[in-house]
């Protein structure tokens, strides 16, 4: 039943544009409000949403191969965190939570043991049981599978007789338990992929497919009662179908500056991917340690949040998340005189501009290139900008012509920040790590040192200099008063509590 969900939607359309307004009228005098005045103000009376439409495209089932576990698109896995659930729910800090998994326990985070949550039944009544989390392990780590890399980690996985799974690692992982978070599905009778989640299939038409409120949950049921799948004519009125109220709910990376501002309720969700300054190590400037570290007091976090991103970032100094909950906060200010002093004990003189590398293609590299340039030469440290277009931009990384580039990459929410510390093909270009610094984040993943002993030696070293993490956004309807809590793994997270 349900596969003709995956089989019908294809891509969300979640493209969002600029919808900015302004009302240049002057405000009549006797409407400006009087803070020291007490005044009856009319309450809009708050009407329960009976049903929200979210944008997707529906097309014929013929010869469909999906899976819930090989959907590339990634709107219609938004879809199916309202059809599937995972064994592990993360919340807004990253912290591990249970769903489908009553716990997730390990001894020497080699081997896990997975206990099932008992109640959990899928749609058409089968109970939850071990045998099919495994067959969805398979189906996760498999070759097509979008989790694979994720998984890639797991080495074997079988049911004990309690009934519990066990999952077996290549390498320690203290913190595997938040990559379970791919979905639990088996086939009904006919064949069709179902799952446990919030949400069952109904009907179709050629323009829409209804969803209703899962009366089998397993959890606290949606305070939604029904969600309408809505077929709209192309993906660029997307953000004005969603002003016009044709759909309800859409969520974007924000991948595009442009995408940056719409005129709508909004709610940030936290991304793991890191905008960072790639250093060239093979740099006889770079490879100074006490030059890397003033780069980075000059470095003014908050105004390339602010200039950049539109307040759609978060500062950050370490290269964990500051959202993780491992994490301490710290203070992401400029700091001009202690660029200045270490770049004199740095013992660096007669300096020659510095080459910043960036793709010049995208708007948000440029203009982080130029206020980082402006950065720079506060202190005095000349620079180059070298911007070049999206297919020269590798290329040009693998030239090693450059002392700095404007660099993301996409963290896995386990936290392993390898490809920023390990040279290799489309990462870590330039990066020179020490010993000490390697062999302390091998034992933070192992378990047997702490993010923050980690961060302190990091900072000190600073391979690449971390800068912001970028934020995600789901947009909804004016006229709705939705209290959302979306994570990137769960958007619809809390949704009992939404209304």
């Amino acid at each position: 039943m349900l596969k003709k969900i995956l089989c019908l939607i294809l891509c969300f359309s979640v493209t969002l544009t600029v919808a900015a307004c302004t009302n240049n009228q002057p405000i009549p005098e006797d409407e400006i409000f009087n803070p020291n005045e007490t005044v009856n103000i009319p309450q809009k009376e708050n009407k329960k949403v009976d049903l929200i439409k979210i944008p997707c495209e529906i097309k014929n089932n013929s010869g469909d191969t999906s899976t819930p576990w090989n959907i590339q698109d990634e709107d219609t896995r938004m879809v199916q965190m309202l059809l599937f659930d995972s064994l592990i729910s993360l919340d807004e800090n990253y912290k591990p939570e249970p769903a489908l998994a009553e716990s997730v326990t390990t001894e020497d985070n080699l081997l896990y043991t997975v206990k099932l949550r008992q109640q959990a039944k899928f749609t058409d009544a089968t109970p939850l049981n071990g045998e099919i989390v495994v067959s969805c392990i398979d189906a996760a780590r498999s070759e097509g599978s979008v989790y694979a890399t994720k998984l890639q980690n797991i080495t074997d996985c079988w049911i004990e007789e309690d009934g519990t799974v066990k999952i077996l690692l290549k390498n320690a992982d203290s913190m595997f338990a938040n990559m379970l978070t791919f979905p639990i599905a088996t086939r009904d009778e006919n064949n069709n992929y179902i799952g446990t989640g919030k949400y069952r299939f109904v009907k179709k038409d050629d323009t829409s497919i209804l969803l209703e409120r899962n009366p089998g949950y397993w959890g606290n049921a949606s305070s939604i009662p029904n969600v309408e799948l809505v077929q709209l004519p192309s993906q660029e009125i997307a953000s004005y179908s969603l002003k016009v109220g044709n759909v309800d709910y859409i969520f974007s990376r924000l991948n595009d500056i442009d995408e940056l501002n719409i005129s709508s309720s909004t709610h940030p969700v936290n991304l793991n991917n890191i905008i960072f300054l790639g250093l060239n190590g093979r740099s006889s400037v770079m490879s100074n340690r006490v030059f890397r570290q003033a780069i980075s007091y000059a470095i003014d976090r908050d105004e390339l949040v602010k200039m950049v991103y539109s307040s759609k970032a978060a500062p950050t100094l370490s290269p964990f998340n500051p959202s993780y909950y491992q994490k301490e906060h710290l203070n992401y200010g400029q700091q001009i005189l202690k660029a200045q002093q270490s770049i004199k004990e740095s013992g660096i003189s007669n300096l020659s501009p510095l080459r910043i590398l960036y793709n010049s293609d995208s708007r948000t590299r440029t203009t982080t290139a130029s206020i980082v340039a402006g950065h720079l030469g506060e202190v005095g440290i000349p620079t180059e900008l070298k911007g070049v277009p999206s297919e020269n931009y590798f290329t040009e990384l693998g030239r090693g012509e450059y002392e700095i580039y404007i660099g993301e990459l996409e963290i896995p929410d386990n936290m392993d920040l390898s490809h920023l510390l390990y040279q290799g093909n489309g990462y870590g270009y330039g990066t020179y790590c020490s010993n000490e610094l390697l062999e302390t984040f091998q034992l933070y993943r192992k378990g047997l040192k702490t993010a923050e002993e980690f961060s302190g030696i990091f900072m000190e070293e600073l391979p690449v200099i971390p800068v912001m993490y970028r934020y995600g956004m789901v947009a909804f309807s004016r006229s709705m008063t939705f209290d959302v809590h979306p994570t990137e793994t769960d958007l619809f997270r809390k949704m009992d509590m939404w209304q």
